[in-house]
C-alpha cells in the first residue's frame, strides 16, 4: 500500500492550533475517500513558521497486512522506507561516500524521488511525478525553495542524480552522479543488471529483521487432482465438436463478417469525434443555466442561511464574499475562531451538513477560512 505525505505551512498558529486545524479540515487534503483512510498529524516548527504533516493512506490495502503480520509474529514488525536504503548505500557502500547534508535523487515507478541526507541520518523523501522522462523545471525549482535550509541552498546549486536516466530527468538541475561500482551490484544484488529500486530496497531491508512469509498449501500428486467427471466432459465436448465441423466453419465466417463491421463502425466513430467537442461545450453551457436556474429557485433559503450565519457569527467576525453551487453555499469569513464557529452552527434544522473548506489561517492576528453548508433538499 502506497503512504502519501502531505506537509502543510499554517502560518501565524501554535503547533497545537496547527494539528487541530489539519483535524478539523481533513478531507481538504486527501485525494481518497476520508472514510478509507488511516492517518496521523504530525506539527512542528521550523524556523519561524509550523508546518503539518498529514500521513495517510488506504485502510484496505493496509489491514489485512497488519492482520496478517500480527497473526505470524504476535505484533506488526516496522517497516522502512526504501529511500532509506538510498542513505545507507551513501553513507557506508560507495567507494568515497559524499559528506552529508546532500539532496540526491533517483526514478523510481515513473516518479522522481528527492532524497534529503544529514548529517545525523536520513530525513525523508519527496516525489514529483514525470512526463515522457522528465520533471516540470518550475515545480522542482518550487519543491527546492520549500526544502529547509540547508537543502534549499544545496538543492538549488544542484542534486545529485543516482543514475544517468535520473539526470536526464532533473535536467538543469542535475548536479555530481553517484552511482555505485558494478561490484557492488554484483556482491549486494546479484548482477550490475539489477535496478536501482531493488537494490534500494534491499538495503532498506537491511535495517530491520527479515520476515520469511514461506507456509504455502501443499499440492495434492497429480493423479489425485484429475476429476473423472472433468475428463467426461472433455470426452463429450470432442464429440460433439468432431460432429459439428462444418457448423463451426459457418461461424468462422460470421465472426470475419462482423470484423469488418467493427471496422466500418470504427471508421465513422472518428468522423463523429468533432462532434462530440461541440456537445461537450453545450453540455458545458447548460450546466451554467441550471446553475444559475437552481440560484434563483432557491435564493430565499440562500438568503435565509446567510441570515442565520450572520447571527451566530462571533462579534470580531465578518464576511468577506458567498458563493452558491448545486444547494452548497461556500462563505469566506475573516475573524473569529474556526472551531468556536462550527460548534455554533450545528443542529440547526435547514442545513444537511456544515464543514470547513479551506485550511484555517491567520492574516493579521485573525483567523481566515471557508465554511461550506450544505441546503437541506440537495440541488
Amino acid at each position: 500500500a502506497a503512504l502519501f505525505m502531505v506537509e502543510i505551512p499554517q502560518p501565524g498558529l501554535t503547533p497545537a492550533e496547527a494539528r487541530e486545524a489539519t483535524a478539523l479540515n481533513l478531507a481538504s487534503y486527501l485525494h481518497l475517500e476520508p472514510d478509507r483512510v488511516i492517518y496521523d498529524v504530525l506539527a512542528f516548527r521550523r524556523g519561524d513558521q509550523v508546518f503539518s504533516l498529514l500521513a495517510y493512506c488506504d485502510a484496505r490495502g493496509v489491514e489485512p497486512v497488519v492482520e496478517l503480520l500480527e497473526e505470524q509474529f504476535s505484533r506488526a514488525p516496522m517497516v522502512t522506507a526504501a529511500a532509506a536504503g538510498v542513505d545507507l548505500l551513501l553513507r557506508h557502500h560507495l567507494p568515497h561516500p559524499p559528506a552529508p547534508p546532500l539532496v540526491t535523487a533517483l526514478v523510481q515507478e515513473g516518479r522522481l524521488v528527492v532524497s534529503l541526507h544529514g548529517r545525523d541520518g536520513w530525513e525523508g523523501c519527496h516525489a514529483l511525478p514525470l512526463l515522457d522522462g522528465r520533471v516540470d523545471p518550475v515545480r522542482l525549482r518550487a519543491l527546492v525553495e520549500r526544502l529547509s535550509s540547508p537543502y534549499n541552498t544545496l538543492a538549488a546549486g544542484g542534486i545529485a542524480a543516482l543514475d544517468a536516466a535520473t539526470a536526464d530527468a532533473l535536467g538543469e538541475m542535475a548536479g555530481d552522479r553517484l552511482e555505485p561500482p558494478p561490484q557492488f551490484l554484483e556482491v549486494q544484488a546479484g548482477g550490475s543488471h539489477v535496478r536501482w529500486g531493488v537494490l534500494t530496497a534491499l538495503l532498506g531491508a537491511q535495517a530491520h529483521p527479515p520476515l520469511l512469509l514461506t507456509t504455502r498449501l501443499r499440492r495434492p500428486p497429480l493423479f489425485q487432482r484429475i476429476d473423472m467427471g472433468v475428463v467426461a466432459a472433455a470426452a463429450l465436448a470432442l464429440i460433439l465438436a468432431g460432429l459439428t465441423v462444418q457448423e463451426g466453419l459457418k461461424e468462422y465466417r460470421l465472426a470475419r463478417e462482423v470484423g469488418r463491421l467493427q471496422a466500418r463502425v470504427e471508421r465513422l466513430q472518428k468522423r463523429v469525434e468533432p462532434l462530440k467537442g461541440i456537445k461537450k461545450e453545450l453540455t458545458g453551457l447548460d450546466g451554467r443555466i441550471r446553475q444559475v436556474e437552481g440560484f434563483l429557485a432557491r435564493r430565499g433559503e440562500v438568503l435565509a442561511a446567510m441570515r442565520v450565519l450572520a447571527q451566530r457569527l462571533p462579534g470580531d467576525a465578518w464576511i468577506r464574499n458567498l458563493d452558491y453551487r448545486e444547494g452548497r453555499v461556500r462563505v469566506s469569513i475573516e475573524g473569529g475562531r474556526a472551531v468556536d464557529l462550527m460548534e455554533a452552527l450545528k443542529g440547526i434544522e435547514a442545513f444537511a451538513s456544515i464543514r470547513l473548506a479551506s485550511p484555517v489561517t491567520k492574516y493579521r492576528g485573525k483567523e481566515r477560512y471557508v465554511v461550506e453548508i450544505v441546503l437541506k433538499g440537495g440541488r
